[in-house]
């Protein structure tokens, strides 16, 4: 008896603890490996989408979609097509909390690389859940994909990221944030909403 219901206990303390890794409302229930493990490796986007408040680059607000390589910007006042863009995107988080964003335009000269650091948002201490991180770049080289606002890394200095699914295989970033004033061609709240989907490359 006491042999069972010792087995019983250190079952229940088994499945806590490997229960505890789950910190995503998609993260997988139960997984053997830490945040940062499942997080480190290189990741290739399949999918993304977004929208952005008014821009003086367009002169309406605008939306974005992304799927097999291929980027559509859509007018969000009458939805008509304002342009394609055709480009492959990956992104490497390494154990040394360092990281590479590699973004290829098709017929670009050479591939846009932001270098950098990276960490779970406050490390261990605010946020313990780590359900989000933030990318310090320290260099940004070659030709990097038009945005609908600016090129990615000019978009923020410190990009801050939700992490809203973390699996073996499937990553999902998420990311709200206020756009440089002088790109904003409204009174209305200048934002930028951009979600990406990753598989492990």
């Amino acid at each position: 008896m006491r042999l069972i219901i010792s087995s019983i206990v250190l079952a229940a303390l088994l499945v806590t603890q490997f229960s505890c890794t789950r910190k995503g409302e998609d993260d997988p229930l139960v997984s053997l490996r830490t945040r940062k493990a499942r997080l480190t490796g290189k990741w290739k986007m399949t999918r993304g989408e977004g929208n952005s408040a008014m821009t003086y680059q367009y002169g309406h607000s605008a939306s974005w979609t992304y799927a097999n390589g291929t980027e559509v910007y859509i007018n969000s006042s009458d939805g008509s097509v304002r342009g394609e863009q055709y480009y492959t995107c990956t992104v490497e988080f390494k154990t040394d909390y360092t990281f590479e964003w590699r973004m290829q335009r098709d017929g670009a000269p050479d591939e846009g690389v932001m270098k950098g650091t990276w960490d779970f948002m406050a490390g261990n201490d605010y946020d313990k859940r780590k359900t989000k991180i933030v990318l310090n770049p320290e260099s940004v080289t070659g030709t990097w994909p038009f945005g609908s606002c600016l090129p990615f890394p000019q978009c923020q200095l410190r990009p801050i990221f939700t992490i809203l699914e973390l699996r073996n295989s499937a990553l999902v970033l998420y990311r709200e944030y206020e756009l440089p004033a002088q790109i904003t061609a409204s009174s209305q709240k200048p934002y930028v909403r951009e979600s990406y989907s990753f598989t492990k490359d």
